[in-house]
């Protein structure tokens, strides 16, 4: 527990599963059900279903199914329909995707491993069940009965999953050939397999076997897909032995969805060489996941989106209402007109469930604030419903402009969905890329011909070295960027193609209504995009197919720059200056350092991966004294507390602790040394290390070693404390130059000898030091406080620097180092002339569990030999979600997105600066 701060209990969540408090689904009232009947109705048809590969199942849950809100034991007695199972001999399911070659001609993948596989529980010892004479049929209530019913509905989604998604792909890389954006979707998943998740760790199959429980036992989660091991958990509590959430099958198709999420996300992210013989694995990928913290704007995307699919599954607008309402006490609705909502929502305009308004909105408790990612979910699954139900209104009412399907209820259902499909896919392919290509256009693998000038060009994000770190840390899926990428995939797919009557100002106005057109801009090249020598490359040249067939560099002038928002459709959404948030006059942050909470979080902490570790002997929980403030060798959490000074609601707050370039390098004004590997003379800015002590054979490069001096930003700090300032942006090195790759430290060899430098843009760690001397108070690096403020430390006492010859490990890091993983914090929004904890506790008495998380403190490393007294400058970055000035800038007429290089800078941010003093 974290003690000493009101309501500051710790949350124990488990990092990585996504738990559903709430599900969805919308089905339509079947026909009633009688009494319960203790006869086993469907044990008298044994001889019936021998030898069909058949059972009795049922479609929808047992409210729908009776059209009568009921929690007694379920009453399946005539409403269970025949389906057929599968002609397999078990539970397992292998996936095959249909992949078009042309408008006509398609090939089918063949996979002889299992993608998906149902089993009862999660005791070792559990196999999946076989069939008896060739019939899935159990007895009704019977475990057997439960696992079938479960595979028939996971079954079934996945059918209609890989459907659309053959859709997708038929339509974005070969039906489309006026298409004028890069298709985000695989162009050939069947041979990269990319149409599921990958099994890295199964030598014997590339294919991943999700695992789905029908009966685990969770007392407080009702049902959950557990990312870090790619398992589905169905609910049963035994309490209660009659209620099954698998008893649920919209709670069913939410759970999937949140896996299908995970696939799409991850599409692009098996790295393939294509050639004339065929496919080599080159490497393994980092895996992107929607949503990384308890709570962020990801994940409430990724929960909206489980939603959606529910509805994607039923065309039902309501879901769980046996499930949902069993746990919650009523259904979890998908419009606002639903009898379910507390809130005053409706579908009138300026009345929907809009954004930031409801982000913690719970709809069976409004007065209740809660910070949870499934509430702020139900805007975006509203919105996705609400789309699709434009979309069929706009075919029904034209159709010779709409290539959907009216002839029935359910076909004019399954194309409007695929036509968000479609969106979802190619949105999630795009944000989810860790290669940063952003689309097999850009992959030079997929080129025949080598084309060098490819390698170099990155359409989502920075570089591919730094691509996870910018989706999930520094530039990651947020509100604003998920409506902007979807809306663009709106425009240019279903718009300008398969739906021309919807048109790209009613889109415009729906996003609007859900408080989500926080763009100006479509940036239909990306923010990564560098069109240098690639003038007449043409995307069909690279995948084969007769799409995007404009060079590239001809996009611009082929969609007249990026597609501009019109801004008269923005009436609801509201954009705030940066200008507004501020520290907090009263108290600028709470520090946290109690040993048991603090060693909570760390046990969860995880990045790129890997379990984060501190630094051993030099800081540790060991240390933490428990008095809420900063001690020497402690791991102190740090909550800042923002003021919103305007008269909006700020949403998607997010505070960055990672390192930037804010910090000026000296160039040594003198060459240094000549010889063969030093081909122009060129000085060096060496890091200082111990290694450098050795010198060169010229001599010692003590005098070159980097001197760096702090940057201003609004005025801080001042000449006089330090700080330095520029203008000129053309120059490496200036602040006003920002870095083109992150890169910190590189290697050069001089004398024949291997020596680390800095990166002139180098990014620098965010804490400086305040340095005194008899005629100067400034503000330092670490690195020069460490030599001249203190007794100097060895390399081996700096935090994260044991190792000699590690390019991780940085000088400026010696004293205070933010965590990785733990470098970032998000605050769901701030109420209007309102701080952060205000907001969220203006009424204990409805929100009695605020809670500090992992999800909105950073954590800090405090090297215990610092001198008490020192004093300690950190210069956090801040922005949020619906900021008029933190993601684009306007040049002429148009607006741009800021490019990805520009936040290795201040540019899109707000600099906070928190001080505070070390003490014993």
């Amino acid at each position: 527990m974290i003690e000493g701060i009101r309501n500051s209990l710790l949350k124990s969540k488990i990092m990585g599963t996504i738990s559903l408090c709430a599900c969805l689904v919308v089905l339509q009232a079947c026909k009633g059900v009688t009494e319960v009947d203790s006869t086993d109705s469907v044990g008298r048809e044994t001889v019936r279903f021998s030898g069909t590969n058949q059972a009795l199942v049922y479609e929808f849950n047992p409210v729908v199914l009776s059209n009568q809100k009921t929690f007694n034991k379920p009453n399946y007695d005539r409403v269970l329909t025949a389906e057929t199972i599968t002609s397999g001999s078990t539970l397992e399911y292998a996936c095959n995707f249909k992949q078009f070659l042309t408008t006509s001609f398609s090939q089918t993948s063949t996979n002889d491993n299992n993608c998906m596989s149902v089993l009862n529980d999660r005791s070792a010892s559990t196999q999946a069940i076989g069939r008896v004479n060739n019939s899935w049929n159990f007895e009704t209530y019977s475990d057997d009965f439960y696992q079938v019913n479960t595979f028939y509905h996971v079954k079934k989604i996945i059918d209609r999953y890989l459907d659309s998604l053959s859709f997708v792909q038929k339509t974005v890389h070969i039906d489309d050939d006026d298409i004028q954006i890069p298709p985000a979707t695989k162009a050939n998943m069947a041979d990269t397999l990319t149409y599921w998740l990958i099994d890295k760790t199964n030598v014997s199959s590339d294919i991943f076997d999700i695992k789905v429980y029908s009966k685990c036992d969770l007392p407080d989660i009702n049902a959950s897909f557990e990312a870090s091991k790619n398992t589905i958990c169905l609910g049963h509590v035994k309490t209660d032995p009659d209620f099954y959430m698998t008893q649920d099958p919209s709670v069913t198709y939410h759970e999937v969805g949140h896996l299908l999420v995970k696939i799409l996300m991850n599409q692009r992210n098996k790295n393939v060489q294509m050639n004339f013989v065929g496919l080599t694995d080159l490497s393994d990928y980092l895996v992107s996941n929607l949503g990384y913290t308890s709570y962020d704007e990801a994940g409430g995307i990724n929960e909206g989106i489980a939603d959606f699919f529910s509805y994607y599954m039923n065309a039902r607008q309501k879901v769980g209402e046996w499930g949902i309402a069993k746990v919650a006490g009523t259904h979890r609705p998908l419009q606002e007109n639903d009898s379910a909502h507390t809130a005053d929502v409706s579908k009138a305009e300026g009345e929907r469930l809009s954004y930031p308004q409801f982000i913690y909105h719970q709809f069976n408790n409004p007065s209740v604030v809660d910070e949870q990612t499934h509430n702020t979910g139900l805007i975006v699954a509203h919105y996705l419903v609400a789309l699709t139900e434009e979309l069929k209104t706009t075919a029904q009412n034209d159709s010779s402009n709409c290539s959907i399907r009216t002839s029935s209820t359910s076909a004019l259902h399954e194309d409007a969905s695929n036509y968000v499909f479609l969106a979802l896919s190619e949105t999630l392919a795009e944000l989810g890329d860790t290669s940063a290509k952003g689309s097999d256009f850009f992959n030079e693998f997929y080129n025949f011909f080598s084309d060098a000038n490819q390698k170099g060009v990155y359409f989502t994000n920075l570089n591919e070295d730094e691509s996870f770190f910018w989706t999930t840390i520094v530039n990651p899926i947020n509100m604003r960027r998920f409506s902007r990428v979807f809306a663009k995939n709106v425009h240019h797919h279903i718009t300008k193609n398969l739906c021309t009557g919807f048109s790209q100002d009613e889109s415009e106005t729906l996003l609007d209504e859900y408080g989500l057109l926080l763009f100006r801009s479509y940036e239909d090249v990306g923010n990564g995009f560098d069109t240098t020598n690639l003038v007449e490359v043409k995307y069909e040249d690279y995948n084969g197919y007769g799409v995007f067939s404009e060079p590239l560099a001809a996009i611009d002038s082929v969609i007249d720059g990026n597609t501009q928002v019109n801004e008269a459709n923005r009436r609801n959404t509201v954009l705030i200056s940066k200008d507004f948030i501020e520290l907090d006059d009263e108290f600028q942050a709470i520090f946290f350092d109690s040993p048991s909470g603090i060693s909570s979080i760390l046990s969860r902490l995880v990045f790129e991966g890997n379990q984060v570790t501190t630094s051993t002997d030099i800081a540790g929980t060991e240390y933490n004294n428990g008095n809420a403030r900063v001690s020497p060798g402690e791991v102190v959490g740090i909550a800042i507390n923002l003021a919103n000074e305007s008269n909006s609601t700020m949403a998607g707050i997010q505070i960055l602790a990672n390192d930037w370039d804010h910090m000026k390098l000296d160039v040594p004004s003198d060459d240094i040394y000549t010889d063969a590997d030093a081909t122009n003379d060129l000085p060096y800015n060496y890091v200082n290390r111990t290694i450098n002590e050795t010198g060169l054979d010229a001599g010692t490069i003590d005098g070159y070693t980097a001197f760096l001096s702090p940057c201003q930003y609004d005025g801080f700090p001042t000449l006089t404390e330090g700080a330095v300032t520029d203008t000129d942006s053309t120059i490496a090195g200036n602040c006003a130059s920002n870095s083109k790759t992150n890169a910190v430290v590189e290697v050069t060899t001089v004398g024949g000898e291997s020596f680390p430098v800095y990166e002139d843009d180098a990014p620098q760690p965010i804490c400086l030091v305040q340095y005194r001397d008899e005629n100067e108070t400034k503000w330092v690096s670490q690195d020069f406080f460490r030599k001249y403020g203190m007794d100097e430390l060895e390399d081996s006492q700096c935090l994260n620097g044991p190792s000699m010859s590690s390019l991780n490990y940085n000088p400026n890091e010696c004293l205070v180092r933010s965590l990785p993983g733990a470098n970032q914090a998000i605050y769901g929004k701030i109420s209007a002339q309102s701080t952060w904890p205000d907001t969220m506790t203006e009424d204990l008495a409805v929100n009695p569990n605020f809670v500090y998380t992992e999800s909105n403190i950073m954590l800090f490393e405090i090297n215990k030999r610092i001198p008490p007294g020192t004093k300690f400058l950190c210069r956090f970055r801040v922005r949020f979600s619906n900021c008029s000035d933190c993601f684009d800038e306007i040049s002429g007429t148009r607006w741009s997105d800021f490019a990805d290089h520009e936040y290795t800078g201040d540019k899109p941010f707000k600099v906070i600066n928190l001080s505070f003093e070390v003490i014993d």
